[in-house]
C-alpha cells in the first residue's frame, strides 16, 4: 500500500487568511491529516486551499471550545495559527506551533504558505532528533518573493562580506527554527575557493595529489 510522506502527521489549522490555508493544504497534499478549526477571513477566497482537510466548527474564542481544542492538541503534531489568535493551553511538548505575524498580500500569500509548510516539515525532522517540538514564527511584512526583490537598502536585509572585502546586502533565509536559527553563512564562492576543504578535508587527498590535479588542468580554479 502506498504511504504518503506525511501520512503519520496530524495538523490543526486555526482558520485565518490565505497563507495559512495554503500552508495547511500543502501539508494535506503530502498526506497529513489536517483539521481546519473555525472559519477564517473570506472563506470563498480560500476554498481551493481547503481540499484534503477535515473541518471542525470549534470557536477558539469560546472557553469550553478551548478546553476541547486543548485536548485535541495533545494528539496533534503541528498547530498553524496567526498572531492574535486566542491562547490555548497545550500540554504537548512535542507539538510544533507555527505563528504568522504581519499582513499577507495577494501577491505573496502563496509563497508565505509554502515557507510555512517547509518550516513545519523541518521542525518534524528536528523533533525526530530531539523529541521536542518548536515554536516557529514568520513575519508576512518582511517576506519577499525571489525575482521581485526590494532595493538593497530595504529593511530586513543582512550584510555579507565577500572574500575580497566587498559587502553585499542579501535577504535572510525564509526558513527558520526556534532553537536552530538559520542565517547567511557564506557568500557565493570564488573559483576554487574551497578546493582544499573539499578535496583534502573531506575526501583526504594529499597535497601531492591535489597539486597533480591542478597541474593536469582537472581543477579549473583561479588558484
Amino acid at each position: 500500500m502506498y504511504r504518503t510522506p506525511l501520512g503519520h502527521v496530524r495538523v490543526v489549522e486555526l482558520a485565518g487568511g490565505v497563507a495559512l490555508a495554503y500552508a495547511a493544504r500543502l501539508l494535506a497534499d503530502l498526506g497529513a491529516e489536517v483539521i481546519r478549526v473555525g472559519a477564517g477571513r473570506a472563506e470563498s477566497e480560500v476554498a481551493e486551499a481547503n481540499f484534503n482537510k477535515y473541518g471542525c466548527s470549534l470557536d477558539a474564542n469560546d472557553q469550553a471550545a478551548q478546553e476541547a481544542l486543548s485536548r485535541l492538541l495533545t494528539r496533534v503534531d503541528i498547530l498553524l495559527g496567526e498572531a492574535g489568535a486566542p491562547e490555548i493551553t497545550v500540554e504537548n511538548p512535542s507539538l510544533t506551533v507555527v505563528t504568522l505575524t504581519g499582513r499577507e498580500s495577494a501577491t505573496n500569500a502563496a509563497a508565505i504558505g509554502a515557507a510555512i509548510a517547509a518550516q513545519a516539515v523541518l521542525a518534524l525532522w528536528r523533533r525526530r532528533q530531539t523529541g521536542r517540538g518548536s515554536h516557529l514564527a514568520l513575519d508576512a511584512d518582511s517576506f519577499a518573493i525571489p525575482g521581485a526583490l526590494p532595493p538593497v537598502s530595504e529593511d530586513g536585509r543582512v550584510k555579507v562580506a565577500y572574500g575580497d572585502g566587498t559587502i553585499a546586502a542579501v535577504l535572510p533565509p525564509q526558513l527558520r527554527l526556534s532553537e536552530n536559527p538559520t542565517f547567511v553563512r557564506l557568500p557565493p564562492p570564488a573559483p576554487g575557493e574551497h578546493d582544499d576543504y573539499v578535496l583534502r578535508g573531506l575526501i583526504g587527498l594529499s597535497e601531492t595529489a591535489l597539486a597533480e590535479l591542478r597541474r593536469s588542468g582537472a581543477l579549473r580554479s583561479a588558484s
